[in-house]
């Protein structure tokens, strides 16, 4: 069985300077390599990648469980067992309406996600004395 997920404050969007910042602290930089880890061991997975494509194309960008589980031919409680996943991981968040979970996705988390990835974005604008 995978090891789960550590828990990470998905509450707010990854808010992280790019691996390729300089002047970080090393308690910093740790901080910020488990947040972008978490979310990328949520998306190591096909079906969960699969499912924000799925989300990116529907309008208004939102799945239901029973819905996600056709789309990827599986059960109910695979598919939300992968819902689940990309939630904990921020990249979507749900909202009861009854007995079913609707899922939306986060399209700024995963724009912050390779805004995080690009070692490169911020080059110029680096005025540390390491640079």
């Amino acid at each position: 069985m995978p090891a789960a997920l550590p828990l990470i404050d998905a509450t707010s969007p990854l808010c992280c300077p790019p691996i390729g910042a300089c002047c970080r602290e090393v308690e910093d930089r740790r901080a910020d390599a488990a947040q972008i880890a978490a979310r990328l061991r949520a998306l190591g997975d096909a079906r969960r990648v699969e499912l924000l494509m799925v989300l990116g194309q529907s309008t208004p960008h939102e799945i239901s469980t029973s819905r996600a589980a056709e789309e990827l031919g599986v059960s109910d409680a695979t598919a939300s067992h992968h819902l689940s996943a990309l939630a904990e991981a921020g990249l979507v968040s749900r909202r009861k309406e009854g007995r079913a979970v609707a899922y939306t996705l986060q399209s700024g988390a995963l724009t912050a996600l390779t805004a995080a990835l690009d070692a490169h974005c911020c080059d110029e604008a680096c005025t540390c004395a390491t640079a």
